[in-house]
């Protein structure tokens, strides 16, 4: 089981998405994929509080940055 809850996990993801052009890319890469290996456990398996659902759910609504 991952770490991280989902919403940590695409909160991180958005944050990498901010600092891409400032990190060499091969960093930004491994690190894309270790979010995108803990998402899909997360999907295989998911183990979400209503109130971590729902608030996925917006985030995921939210206009990209």
């Amino acid at each position: 089981m991952p770490k991280r809850s989902p919403l940590k996990i695409l909160q991180a993801f958005n944050a990498l998405k901010r600092k891409r052009e400032s990190m060499p890319y091969d960093q930004y890469v491994k690190e894309l994929h270790v979010l995108k290996a803990e998402l899909n456990v997360h999907l295989e398996e998911p183990r979400m509080t209503l109130e971590e659902s729902n608030e996925l759910n917006a985030l995921l609504r939210r206009k990209p940055i």
